[in-house]
């Protein structure tokens, strides 16, 4: 059947000193029914397309805020328009009907999300890291790792052995953190002072992770001689100990390419999107030329991007939209192309 959502929402609307102070505030609580999705089929499948599914429930809830300031009823020579939003919210998913557990896409026999009842759809899902082993006796005092030797341990990442047992396998796989930010928020100027005028926009995101699978190929030697980043200067050794990568091998060790806590990234960014600064020519001039208006204009797009995300882009795509473009692989990057820096000089006229 199509899928079905029941909304509540409980807003308020406040303008005040001639609308110059406009607030709107918004809850909303969203849940949403026979979720639609098609499995993935075998790969000793066919090529056929999957056929779809309703497979459970979701909910969706939080708060949006807006709050814009302006003195364009007033009179005077400079202008302003200034506005802020912000909006935070919880995603779950409440109910899979059949299934314990949905996976993402599957690559290189791995997966590098599950979404699961009581979760947030497309939750990280693997192996949590919490250090690098120092010495054959850490290794031996760990919990088993299937080293034959506990000098082979040495310089190779560390594993929460999460069930307890003294074992690490399968079993002490563990959510590592989700695409969904804590909030989003943006901030836009429109500024006027005579015959000049400055408008900017940022925008960002705060809270959310990013599983960053390009370090597969930079950080490890998934191809051995294949380009590695900068970040493999800072592998383990006698005389690095506290590196952040593990030490340098021919070949992968230890599991380490899987899906771990060492690919998942704090997403957060502050973007500014878009500036422009432009100058309308006074009507004198335009009435000796035979214009009714001209503005002059100089603009740049996507002009820099505050974040620790070490990928190419915070606000990733996709590398190919036919593979990688799912719900259930919210915040992978496969390897997202980014937004270009675009600088504009314009000139628009009224006769």
């Amino acid at each position: 059947t199509w899928e079905t959502s029941q909304q509540f929402n409980l807003g308020l609307d406040v303008g005040l000193w001639n609308q110059d102070l406009v607030v709107s505030l918004d809850y909303f609580s969203i849940d949403t029914e026979d979720l639609i999705f098609a499995p993935p089929l075998p790969s000793t499948g066919s090529i056929a397309n999957p056929p779809f599914r309703n497979i459970g429930t979701m909910n969706n809830r939080g708060v949006e805020l807006q709050v814009s300031y302006g003195n364009f009823s007033k009179p005077g020579d400079f202008k302003y328009d200034l506005s802020f939003n912000i909006s935070t919210y919880e995603n779950e998913l409440t109910d899979l009907r059949e299934s314990s557990f949905i996976i993402g896409k599957v690559l290189r026999g791995n997966s590098f999300t599950r979404t699961q009842e009581g979760e947030p759809i497309s939750s990280f899902f693997g192996r949590d890291v919490i250090g690098i082993f120092q010495t054959a006796e850490e290794v031996s005092n760990h919990a088993d790792q299937g080293f034959t030797d506990p000098e082979d341990g040495i310089g190779r990442f560390k594993y929460r052995d999460v069930n307890g047992d003294s074992v690490i396998n399968g079993d002490d796989r563990t959510f590592l953190g989700d695409p969904h930010p804590d909030f989003t928020f943006g901030f836009s100027a429109n500024l006027s002072y005579k015959n000049f005028d400055l408008s900017v926009f940022f925008q960002g995101s705060y809270g959310n992770e990013i599983y960053n699978y390009t370090k597969f190929f930079s950080d490890f030697p998934s191809f051995f001689n294949g380009g590695r980043s900068a970040r493999v200067l800072d592998s383990w050794s006698p005389a690095n100990r506290g590196a952040e990568l593990p030490a340098l091998s021919r070949s992968v060790t230890n599991g380490e390419t899987n899906p771990n806590s060492y690919f998942v990234e704090d997403g957060s960014y502050l973007r500014m999107k878009n500036i422009q600064l432009g100058y309308t020519i006074p009507q004198p001039v335009l009435g000796r030329i035979g214009l009714s208006n001209a503005r002059v204009y100089l603009q740049a797009t996507n002009l820099f991007t505050i974040t620790d995300y070490e990928g190419v882009d915070p606000e990733i795509g996709s590398l190919s939209p036919s593979l990688f473009t799912s719900n259930l692989d919210l915040g992978v990057d496969f390897g997202s192309y980014p937004l270009a820096q675009t600088y504009t000089i314009g000139l628009s006229v009224d006769f």
